[in-house]
């Protein structure tokens, strides 16, 4: 079955997506590390670019501090010592 191209008088499909100013400004930011990593490392800032976002599910721990896990597992986590000068 073959198809006929589309016509003069249909409009081009267009795609809008709507994001934050605070999600621009993250996307910004993710850009500018990645721009500055490729001029290292060209291979693994288009990995990241071509990469599928994780869905990470976040909590509070015991002590306060947010927690980050990826499918029910808990992102590892360093305790932070104070700094003393």
């Amino acid at each position: 079955m073959a198809t006929s191209p589309p016509s003069s008088h249909e409009p081009p499909h267009t795609v809008v997506v709507s994001i934050s100013a605070q999600q621009a400004a993250k996307n910004a930011v993710l850009e500018r590390n990645l721009a500055s990593l490729g001029e290292r490392n060209l291979d693994t800032a288009n990995a990241i670019r071509a990469a599928t976002p994780a869905i990470l599910e976040w909590s509070t721990a015991a002590d306060g501090a947010q927690v980050a896990s990826y499918q029910s597992r808990a992102a590892p986590r360093r305790p932070v010592k104070p700094v003393c000068r």
